[in-house]
Protein backbone atom coordinates (compact mmCIF):
# COMPACT_ATOMS: atom_id res chain seq x y z
CA UNK A 1 0.00 0.00 0.00
CA UNK A 2 0.86 3.51 -0.20
CA UNK A 3 2.78 5.37 2.57
CA UNK A 4 0.45 7.86 4.47
CA UNK A 5 2.62 10.74 3.46
CA UNK A 6 2.42 9.07 -0.34
CA UNK A 7 -1.37 9.35 -0.07
CA UNK A 8 -1.35 13.20 1.02
CA UNK A 9 0.90 14.26 -1.52
CA UNK A 10 -1.21 12.44 -4.64
CA UNK A 11 -4.43 14.19 -2.49
CA UNK A 12 -2.41 17.51 -3.03
CA UNK A 13 -1.03 17.50 -6.39
CA UNK A 14 -5.39 16.17 -7.51
CA UNK A 15 -6.48 18.74 -5.77
CA UNK A 16 -3.95 21.34 -7.25
CA UNK A 17 -4.29 20.12 -11.17
CA UNK A 18 -7.65 19.34 -10.65
CA UNK A 19 -7.77 16.78 -13.79
CA UNK A 20 -11.01 16.25 -15.31
CA UNK A 21 -9.93 12.42 -16.82
CA UNK A 22 -7.12 10.39 -14.36
CA UNK A 23 -5.00 6.85 -15.92
CA UNK A 24 -2.99 5.94 -13.01
CA UNK A 25 -0.21 4.63 -14.44
CA UNK A 26 2.74 3.82 -11.80
CA UNK A 27 3.17 0.33 -9.66
CA UNK A 28 1.09 -2.97 -9.80
CA UNK A 29 -2.46 -3.15 -10.49
CA UNK A 30 -3.10 -2.72 -6.85
CA UNK A 31 -1.32 0.80 -6.60
CA UNK A 32 -3.70 1.68 -9.72
CA UNK A 33 -6.53 0.70 -7.72
CA UNK A 34 -5.67 2.49 -4.63
CA UNK A 35 -4.45 5.86 -6.69
CA UNK A 36 -8.13 5.85 -8.80
CA UNK A 37 -9.77 5.33 -4.81
CA UNK A 38 -7.92 8.62 -3.73
CA UNK A 39 -9.15 10.18 -6.78
CA UNK A 40 -12.87 9.57 -5.81
CA UNK A 41 -11.68 10.85 -2.52
CA UNK A 42 -11.23 14.07 -3.98
CA UNK A 43 -14.05 14.33 -6.21
CA UNK A 44 -12.97 13.11 -9.58
CA UNK A 45 -16.20 10.74 -10.90
CA UNK A 46 -15.56 7.22 -11.26
CA UNK A 47 -16.46 7.60 -14.90
CA UNK A 48 -13.34 9.42 -15.46
CA UNK A 49 -10.90 7.50 -13.90
CA UNK A 50 -9.48 4.55 -16.57
CA UNK A 51 -7.51 1.76 -15.42
CA UNK A 52 -5.48 0.38 -17.79
CA UNK A 53 -3.46 -3.04 -17.55
CA UNK A 54 -1.15 -3.84 -20.01
CA UNK A 55 -1.69 -4.12 -23.57
CA UNK A 56 -5.27 -2.25 -23.67
CA UNK A 57 -5.42 0.84 -25.54
CA UNK A 58 -6.87 3.88 -24.87
CA UNK A 59 -9.64 5.96 -27.37
CA UNK A 60 -9.14 9.61 -26.52
CA UNK A 61 -11.06 12.15 -28.58
CA UNK A 62 -12.29 15.68 -27.71
CA UNK A 63 -15.11 14.75 -25.04
CA UNK A 64 -14.07 11.16 -24.11
CA UNK A 65 -11.57 8.68 -22.74
CA UNK A 66 -12.60 5.28 -23.29
CA UNK A 67 -10.55 1.80 -22.48
CA UNK A 68 -10.37 -0.16 -25.61
CA UNK A 69 -9.84 -4.21 -24.86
Amino acid sequence: TLFIDSQEEIKLMLHLVRPKYLIPVHGELRHLHQHAALAREVGISAENIAIVENAQLIDIDQVSATVVS
